[in-house]
């Protein structure tokens, strides 16, 4: 499910992100957040997305907006290495989040960002740190 624009903007200012840094997008859909990011926020934005079609959708439309700072890669999100990520963005199932948990936990950096949209990360009430309460979904920002 999209989010709509004007929100994707709000849910990346709630972050104080930092240019230059590197910005992933668990199940990265049409590349609409990675694409704000490394444009509007000069991120170095990266995409991760197992469904091919929306892969080839989002560098069309990266192209077409001269967007060269974000690359989209066709990938189970459970198999990328997130190591180099200083912030993860993730509008997932719960069921996914809590699989991915693990993941967070080995390879992400003291410091980390994970900002999970639509669903809280069972288990880590103590790295909330921000939340955003809207409709039809909040957003909650965790420090790793």
């Amino acid at each position: 499910m999209p989010t709509q624009k004007k929100r994707l903007r709000e849910i990346l200012e709630g972050a104080k992100l930092v240019p230059g840094q590197t910005f992933v997008e668990l199940g990265s859909g049409d590349g609409r957040m990675v694409r704000l990011a490394s444009k509007e926020f000069k991120m170095k934005g990266i995409g991760v997305e197992i469904n091919p079609l929306l892969i080839w959708w989002s560098r069309l439309l990266a192209k077409r907006q001269h967007i060269h700072n974000a690359q989209f890669i066709k990938q189970n999100v459970f198999k990328y290495d997130l190591s180099a990520a200083y912030v993860v963005y993730l509008f997932l199932m719960p069921q996914l989040i809590v699989k991915l948990v693990p993941q967070f936990e080995s390879q992400l950096k003291k410091g980390s960002l994970v900002i999970s949209h639509g669903f809280k990360i069972p288990t880590w009430e103590k790295k909330l740190f921000h939340e955003i309460r809207s409709e039809p979904f909040a957003t909650f920002y965790y420090q790793v």
